[in-house]
């Protein structure tokens, strides 16, 4: 039954419709032909095989199913009625349940071990982006934090800054009342000069006035 899905290389390299994979078998093919090839209705249904589990294959699904995450893809795959179809045309048409049942077991078979290859790998890429995910979540914590520290110092600079200029301003209306006061000062006492020497030279004009006085009675 297995033989049905290989195909020798040489036979293949007249026949297949891919040339581009058997270029590329042929690139990577070592001299004990390691590599073995298959029909290319057995590609065709890898292919589509690979499709479907990428499209199952995802964080929504793991999160929602969590432990039976791949038991929902075996069962969402062995229902797939294309690949169904597909896995039955690469065996010979029999009309024998006995071959049927085997044919099915295979694909169970193969589903399974495909699918233990392809979750490891989906397993590496998952965890990359949780830890990726869990990264990016640290860097905006640490972000958030300079921020919060730079916000902090630019307040206090902003109120230190207040301060000073409330404190300029304070300083500024001190000289401007104390040159007020002073001009104030200034002000009251010339005007004090100015009633004392008038009164100064009243008394001086009486004084005058009054030996005037005598010097006429005396003549």
């Amino acid at each position: 039954m297995l033989d049905t899905l290989i195909q020798h290389e040489s036979d293949l390299i007249e026949t297949s419709e891919d040339k581009v994979s058997m270029t590329e078998i042929q690139r990577k093919q070592n001299v004990r032909s390691g590599l073995c090839c298959v029909s290319d209705k057995a590609f065709h249904f890898f292919q589509e095989l690979d499709k479907v589990i990428r499209k199952l294959e995802t964080v929504e699904n793991v999160n929602l199913y969590g432990k039976s995450f791949y038991d929902f893809i075996t069962s969402r795959i062995l229902l797939n009625e294309a690949l169904n179809q597909q896995w039955s045309q690469i065996f010979t048409t029999e009309d024998n349940e006995y071959f049927a049942v085997h044919v099915h077991k295979l694909k169970e078979e193969i589903v399974s071990k495909y699918l233990l290859m392809s979750s490891a790998q989906f397993r590496r890429e998952f965890k990359q982006k949780v830890k990726a995910r869990k990264e990016e979540a640290h860097r905006k914590q640490i972000q958030m934090r300079r921020d919060s520290k730079v916000k902090s110092v630019s307040e206090a600079q902003v109120s230190s800054s207040s301060k000073q200029s409330q404190l300029m301003k304070d300083r500024s209306d001190y000289s401007s009342t104390s040159e007020q006061q002073e001009s104030l000062h200034k002000l009251v006492k010339r005007k004090a000069v100015k009633k004392i020497t008038e009164r100064e030279n009243e008394n001086d004009r009486r004084q005058i006035s009054g030996h005037v006085e005598d010097v006429r009675r005396t003549a």
